[in-house]
């Protein structure tokens, strides 16, 4: 295996775990491509880079199966490399196709509701405008969203603790 497959494959792995990680749903990469087909084809066109960012998911798949099953490896680039730490770097700033259609969404939901709430009232004249629920909402940080990280912790703690108790008993 050459030095750029070598860099790729572990770009990928970062990737693969940085996905199962942050997004709910998601096993990997792959199951982050499978989501993406499914997704209904009006959200999916709320996000202009659908298309491609789906074709260069499912080419850097492809490049990764070859590089670790065949023996006549697809040669990988370093522009690949590089596409791999891009869509890393959206999935953390909450930018990725995914989290782009779950915000378009929300927004779209939210938008009737908030300039409803942001019109003043002819019965109350106080001069406070009322904000609707849907302002109330606070969005969690794409670092937040299904991180199961605290849980892993909390649960190796809890056995480590048990593991105590019955070692001390013996």
């Amino acid at each position: 295996m050459r030095g750029q497959e070598a860099a790729f494959l572990d770009e990928y792995k970062h990737t693969d775990r940085l996905v199962r990680d942050s997004v709910t749903g998601c096993e990997g990469v792959s199951d982050y491509i499978s989501l993406m087909e499914k997704a209904p084809s009006r959200a999916a066109s709320s996000v202009p880079s659908w298309e491609s960012e789906l074709k260069a998911l499912k080419r850097l798949r492809r490049i990764r199966n070859s590089i670790a099953h065949d023996t006549d490896c697809v040669d990988c680039e370093e522009r690949d490399v590089r596409e791999l730490v891009s869509f890393r770097r959206k999935i953390i700033e909450g930018k990725d196709p995914l989290a782009l259609m779950k915000s378009s969404k929300s927004s779209s939901r939210s938008k009737p509701a908030e300039k409803s709430a942001s019109k003043p009232s002819d019965k109350k004249s106080s001069g406070k405008k009322s904000h609707g629920k849907a302002a109330a909402r606070k969005k969690k940080p794409a670092s937040k969203r299904g991180s199961l990280l605290p849980l892993w912790i909390f649960l190796i703690f809890a056995a480590v603790l048990i593991l105590l108790a019955v070692r001390s008993i013996l």
